[in-house]
This record gives structure tokens, sequence and C-alpha cells, in this order.
């Protein structure tokens, strides 16, 4: 073995600068690789990569080495496991499907990945309609949901008015609508200063209960709700709340 004390010139020390700077340059490409390998980057839309699960990390437009996980990454460290082909449907369709609050760019009916074993929040985006979140536990078989999911007609707002008809008495008021806020199915509110609670359905039947009165109708347009009314002293008639 030669070892060489001295530092190297000529021809010799030439080749020795082009080595270094040659292996030099393999570890800074290889560090590039991990890092681009690194979990939770997606493949642009032509890049070509791994189909896993509906999409591969990738570096430089190629795949990385697949681990037998979920994102294909090399690092082998225990990423989620994807259901590549999960079905989720909605009534009504052509909802944006949005998984924990990011859109996913399909349209029910769509098939998506999503982790095996875990628990993923869905959301749907259409017009005039709530977004009804909804949990969904995803199973080791990779099951789809067994029904669609329901959605249901958007009645919320805020600083609207009520206008309101008493059959009974013949008379006529307006009162202030603070908010009606939606869950899902549930509604909350607050009118003329009272606090207003109810519900509504796939169908877009909503009820309005406060103290004594109970507010039954549906929602006409996106600023416009209407109904009729009753209380249990035997008044009764018609109600509108429009929204600005």
């Amino acid at each position: 073995m030669v070892i060489f004390n001295n530092p190297p010139n000529g021809e010799e020390g030439k080749m020795e600068k082009k080595l270094k700077s040659v292996l030099l340059t393999a570890l800074v490409i290889s560090l590039a690789v991990v890092a681009a390998c690194d979990d939770g980057i997606q493949p642009d839309a032509d890049a070509d990569c791994i189909e896993v699960g509906g999409g591969a990390d990738f570096a430089g437009g190629r795949p990385c080495p697949p681990d037998g996980d979920g994102d294909a990454d090399a690092d082998n460290d225990g990423d989620e496991e994807l259901c590549p082909s999960i079905l989720i449907d909605s009534v009504p369709q052509n909802a944006e499907v949005m998984v924990n609050g990011i859109p996913s760019g399909s349209f029910t009916p769509a098939t998506l990945p999503l982790p095996r074993g875990q628990e993923v929040v869905l959301s749907f985006d259409l017009n005039d309609y709530d977004e009804s979140p909804d949990t969904l536990i995803v199973t080791e078989d990779c099951s789809s949901p067994a029904t669609p999911f329901v959605l249901y007609p958007l009645v919320e707002g805020e600083e609207g008015t009520l206008w309101l008809h008493n059959e009974f008495l013949g008379t006529e008021g307006e009162y202030p609508v603070a908010f009606i806020l939606q869950e899902g199915t549930d509604l909350t509110g607050e009118i003329g200063g009272a606090s207003v609670y109810g519900s509504i359905t796939h169908e877009g039947l909503m009820v309005l209960v406060d103290r004594d009165t109970t507010l039954t109708g549906t929602r006409v347009s996106s600023s416009v709700l209407e109904g009729t009314w009753d209380s249990p002293r035997g008044d009764s008639g018609e109600w509108r709340i429009v929204w600005p």
C-alpha cells in the first residue's frame, strides 16, 4: 500500500483533484435525491413515476425506489399504507371531495386513495349545499362506504331580516336575524335577540324553534328562506328571512 504524506503534484495531483471533484458531485446529487424523496412530495401530472395509490414521491421527474408503503419513497420509515381505490359518492352527485379540508380535484362519484385503517374527514364542495363534513374510518380491507354521503341545502347566513305575518291578529312585523349557522342537518341561530335551533332534511325542509314559535319552511334562493309558523297560543301565519 502506498501512502502519500505530501500533497500530490503534477499529473498525479490533477488526477486526484479530478477524482475528488467527481466524488463530491455524486455525493451532492445523492443527497438531493434523498431530500426529494422525503415524505409528502407528490408527482407532477406528467411525471414519469410509479403509481402507488394514485401518486408517488419523485425526484427530478423520476420515481424513487418503492419500499412497499403508501407513497413509494425510499426511506422505509413506516409511511401510511394507502387503499388505492375507495369509492366516494354523494347525494346529489358532482360535488368536489375534500379530504381533511384539502380539495382532491375529484368529483363524486370519485375513486380516491385513502390511508388504510385511518380516520379521515370528508367534506363536499357543491354550489348551494352545505359542505356536510363527515368522518370516514378507512377499513383494513379497503372497502368503500356502503351508502352515499348525503348533502343538505345551505341555509346559513347573517345580518338578515325576518318578516312575520300573523293571520290571527292580522298584523305584520320585522325582526333582525343576527345569524343562522349550519352543520349538516343541525341549525342554530339568533332572531330578534332570542336563540333558535332546528334542523334541515336532504329534501330541504327546515324547522326553526324558539321558546314558543316554530318556523317551518324551505330555501327559496341563496338569499331567501320562507314558510309558515305557529305557536301554542294558536297564532300562525307566514314568514320570510332575507339575507342582504
